[in-house]
C-alpha cells in the first residue's frame, strides 16, 4: 500500500507536507508525516509515524527528509508545508520551515488554521479570573462524578446511561464548547440542558447517608457554585461566543480568514 501511495505522489509531480507530533502511551513523542498531493482529486496520505529523538527544528527537518528519502520521495518537489505555531516549527532562524526553505526555496509554509483558532480560543477562555474559575469548575464537577461509581450511579439514576459530562481541555478548543453545552444546552435553546439534573444529583449526594462527610461537603460546594448568578451569566456569555464560532468547525474557508487576519 505504501508503495502505491509513493507511486501516486511521484506521478502527481508536486506535493506538500503536513507534520505534527503527539505523545504515545509510553510518553514518547511520535511524529506523523502526511503528504498532500493532487491526482484526479486532492489526497492526503499518512506515510510514516516516527519516533522523535529531538524536537529542534533542524532535527525535525532531518527526520522528515530521511523518511521521504527512505520512501523514494524527492524533497525538491515539495511546494508547501503546514505545521502548528511552535517555535521549532515556525522559527525564522532555526525552525523546521526555515530548514525546509533552505532545501527548497520555492516551498510555502502555512500555519495550520485549526491550531491558530485553538490558540485564540484558549486565550479567550483564560482572559479573566471568572473565565478560568468557570472552566475549572466544569472540570472539577466532571471529575467529582467520575471518581466514584457510587456517584455515577446517582447520575445514571437521574440522567440515564447515555449522557456524560464532558471535560474542557486545551488541546481541542471545541472541548470547552462541549463541556458547556452538555450542561447548559445552546444559547436560547436550553431543552437539551442537564443543568437541573446536575443540581439535583449534587443535592441528592449531599443529603445521602451513603456518602462520607467529605464527599457530601464537596457536593454542597459544587451545587452552591453552580447556583451563583455570576456562574450562570458566564455560561450564557460563552454559549453566545461559541454559537458565533461554531461554524468554524465545519467551514474551512472561515477558518482560513482567522489564519490570515
Amino acid at each position: 500500500m505504501r508503495q502505491n501511495i509513493v507511486n501516486e505522489i511521484k506521478s502527481a509531480g508536486m506535493f506538500s507536507i503536513l507534520i505534527d507530533t503527539t505523545q504515545d502511551v509510553k510518553v514518547e513523542d511520535q511524529c506523523s508525516i502526511i503528504i498532500r498531493y493532487l491526482t484526479d482529486s486532492v489526497k492526503e496520505r499518512l506515510i510514516a509515524v516516527t519516533n522523535v529523538k529531538s524536537s529542534t527544528g533542524e532535527s525535525m527537518f532531518q527526520l522528515v527528509k530521511e523518511t521521504l528519502e527512505v520512501n523514494g520521495v524527492d524533497l525538491k518537489y515539495c511546494i508547501g508545508s503546514s505545521t502548528d505555531g511552535a517555535s521549532n516549527m515556525q522559527g525564522r532562524y532555526k525552525g523546521f520551515s526555515k530548514y525546509l526553505s533552505d532545501e527548497n526555496p520555492s516551498q510555502l509554509h502555512v500555519w495550520c488554521y485549526a491550531h491558530c483558532l485553538n490558540l485564540v480560543m484558549i486565550d479567550v477562555t483564560e482572559i479573566t479570573i471568572e473565565s478560568v474559575k468557570f472552566f475549572s469548575l466544569l472540570n472539577e464537577c466532571a471529575n467529582f462524578l467520575r471518581e466514584s461509581y457510587k456517584r455515577m450511579d446517582v447520575w445514571k439514576e437521574l440522567c440515564g446511561n447515555n449522557k456524560r459530562l464532558a471535560k474542557a481541555g486545551d488541546t481541542r478548543w471545541w472541548s470547552k464548547e462541549s463541556s458547556i453545552t452538555t450542561i447548559f444546552g445552546h444559547f436560547g435553546m436550553p431543552e437539551s440542558a442537564l443543568y437541573v439534573v446536575l443540581i439535583s444529583v449534587m443535592f441528592k449526594i449531599a443529603n445521602s447517608d451513603k456518602f462520607n462527610r467529605k464527599t457530601r461537603y464537596k457536593a454542597i460546594t459544587l451545587k452552591d457554585s453552580f447556583l451563583k448568578y455570576s456562574f450562570v451569566m458566564t455560561s450564557q456569555l460563552y454559549l453566545r461566543i461559541f454559537e458565533r464560532i461554531h461554524i468554524c468547525r465545519h467551514c474551512p474557508s472561515i477558518c482560513k480568514q482567522v489564519e490570515w487576519t
